[in-house]
């Protein structure tokens, strides 16, 4: 697999590592193997100029990496010459301890990776050139994140659906969200179960039969 540098802020970036070689005449040289094994994050200093590996790396970089290169994963895969396969994506909750900025990235290539699932069921007007993602789903409890995610494609019934998760006395459901569509009575269509989280918190508090979970509610909605 190939991972071109990408920005992690504006002094770093990400890079393929490289073996420090021994030269005749006593220096180092810094040769990158092929195949790339590793990869480094690096980062520039403002008045030198020189570059250096990054040691500690915040919670919000490291979920960032691992997302990048899930992505490249879904994408294609360790050896350049082999067919993409199709896939089924997962990705449950990929955003925390990320910033806004980050997080918006993350949302937007997810939505990259929603064309690419909407090409296998809809064979009309494709963005993107592929259809190698045959199923796609998104969990997550982050209100950002999830408009982030979804805001274009509320409409599309014909290819998404929206679902509600919940768990009351220690008992998961997952509820469809779709209603009849007042234009063509015979179709549904989508309804976002998320607006924001405080009108979460809201439809959660007036479903909850437990007084425990009822008390959490009420402090979220308070703060």
């Amino acid at each position: 697999m190939v991972l071109n540098a990408v920005a992690m802020d504006m002094n770093s970036e990400l890079v393929s590592h490289w073996d420090d070689v021994p030269q005749p005449d006593g220096t180092i040289k810094r040769v990158v193997p092929s195949p790339v094994r590793n990869y480094a994050v690096v980062r520039t200093d403002e008045e030198t100029g020189k570059k250096s590996v990054v040691k500690n790396l915040s919670e919000g970089e490291k979920n960032f990496i691992a997302f990048l290169y899930f992505q490249q994963q879904v994408f294609g895969g360790d050896n350049t010459d082999k067919d993409i396969k199709p896939k089924i994506v997962v990705i449950d909750d990929p955003v925390p301890s990320m910033d806004s900025g980050t997080l918006f990235i993350v949302g937007a290539q997810i939505r990259k990776m929603i064309e690419f699932c909407r090409n296998s069921a809809v064979q009309r007007g494709a963005v993107v050139s592929g259809n190698f993602i045959k199923q796609i789903f998104i969990l997550t409890h982050n209100a950002y994140f999830h408009k982030e995610v979804t805001y274009t494609y509320a409409s599309q019934w014909d290819f998404v659906s929206f679902y509600l998760i919940r768990k009351i006395n220690n008992k998961s459901s997952v509820k469809l969200f779709d209603k009849v569509d007042p234009d063509r009575p015979t179709s549904r269509m989508n309804v976002n179960p998320v607006k924001n989280s405080y009108a979460a918190l809201w439809d959660s508090y007036g479903e909850v039969k437990s007084s425990i979970p009822l008390k959490s509610i009420m402090r979220r909605i308070l703060e």
